[in-house]
C-alpha cells in the first residue's frame, strides 16, 4: 500500500510539472506572437505637428513663375519640380503662347533667376512642363488622387501676387480642407476631367502651386485657379436643356477654388518622358 501510495505521489507530481511545462510552452509561444504580430503591425502615419517640416520640404521645389506680358504686365504664377534635373509642372494658361519664361527661386543672395523653356502643354488638363537651363530644385513627392475623400485637409504652397511686399521669393502656404470631388472643364471647348474642389483662398500667382496633404505632404494635385469665367457652371446636358450661368459681376467672387488631381497629371508627365 505504501509502495502504490508513493506512485500516486509522484505520478502526480510529474503530472503538474508537465502541466507547469505545457504552461509556460504557451506563454512563450503566446508572447513570440505578440512580438511578431507588433513587427507586422503597419507603423501608424506621421503626427500632423510635423506639418511646418513637410511645408519646407514641399517649400524647396516650389519656384516662381514670371514673364513681362505685352504692355507691361508683369505676368506670373508657381511651378514645383518634378524631377531633380530642372524639369518644372505648371499650368498651360500661366504660360500658353511663350517659348521661355523666367523661373525665381530662393538663394542665400535673395533669389535666383533662371530662364526656362517651355517644353510641352495640355491645354485640356491645363498641364505645361517647362526646362530650366540649370539644375533645378529637388523634386516633391507625389501620392495618389484617387483616394481622396471630401473633409481631408489639403495646403498648397506657392507665390499669390508673385512677389511678396518686401520682394523677396519666399512661398506662402495656404491650406484648407476637400470641398468636393467635381467633373469640370479647364476651358470652355475642353472635355470634362476629375477636379478637386478647395474651400481655400486662392489668389493670382497660385496657379502651378502643388496641392498636398497634410497628414503625409504628399503632392496630390496642382492649383488651377479660382473659378472666374461666367457660364462654366453647366452646360445643357446637365439640367434638362437649361443652362445655369454665374452672373458676369458674380464671377470673381465665387470663391470655388479648383485643383487638377495628380492622377491627371501623371498621365501628362508619363506622356513626355517623366516616370514617378
Amino acid at each position: 500500500m505504501w509502495f502504490l501510495s508513493k506512485v500516486r505521489v509522484v505520478a502526480a507530481a510529474s503530472s503538474g510539472l508537465r502541466a507547469v511545462a505545457v504552461l509556460v510552452m504557451l506563454a512563450v509561444l503566446a508572447g513570440g506572437f505578440f512580438l511578431r504580430f507588433r513587427e507586422e503591425t503597419p507603423a501608424e502615419p506621421a503626427p500632423t505637428e510635423d506639418l511646418p517640416g513637410r511645408v519646407e520640404t514641399i517649400s524647396r521645389s516650389v519656384a516662381l513663375v514670371w514673364y513681362q506680358a505685352p504692355g507691361g504686365w508683369l505676368n506670373c504664377g508657381t511651378a514645383f519640380a518634378v524631377d531633380g534635373e530642372g524639369l518644372l509642372l505648371t499650368c498651360s494658361h500661366l504660360v500658353h503662347g511663350r517659348e521661355t519664361v523666367t523661373v525665381a527661386l530662393p538663394s542665400p543672395e535673395g533669389e535666383r533667376n533662371v530662364r526656362a523653356r517651355v517644353i510641352a502643354e495640355d491645354p485640356n488638363v491645363d498641364a505645361a512642363l517647362l526646362r530650366m537651363e540649370e539644375e533645378g530644385p529637388p523634386p516633391v513627392p507625389l501620392g495618389r488622387s484617387e483616394g481622396m475623400r471630401v473633409g481631408e485637409e489639403v495646403g498648397f504652397v506657392g507665390y499669390p501676387l508673385g512677389y511678396t511686399v518686401n520682394a523677396h521669393v519666399t512661398p506662402t502656404l495656404t491650406m484648407g480642407h476637400v470641398a468636393a470631388k467635381p467633373h469640370w472643364r479647364v476651358r470652355a471647348d475642353a472635355p470634362r476631367i476629375p477636379m478637386i474642389q478647395v474651400d481655400a483662398s486662392i489668389a493670382v500667382g497660385n496657379s502651378g502651386s502643388p496641392l498636398f496633404l497634410t497628414g503625409t505632404g504628399e503632392v496630390v494635385g496642382m492649383m488651377k485657379s479660382q473659378l472666374r469665367v461666367p457660364g462654366n457652371v453647366m452646360e445643357r446636358e446637365d439640367l434638362l436643356g437649361w443652362v445655369e450661368t454665374i452672373p458676369e459681376e458674380l464671377a470673381p467672387h465665387a470663391g470655388i477654388g479648383l485643383a487638377i488631381p495628380i492622377d491627371q497629371l501623371r498621365e501628362f508627365l508619363e506622356e513626355n518622358g517623366v516616370r514617378r
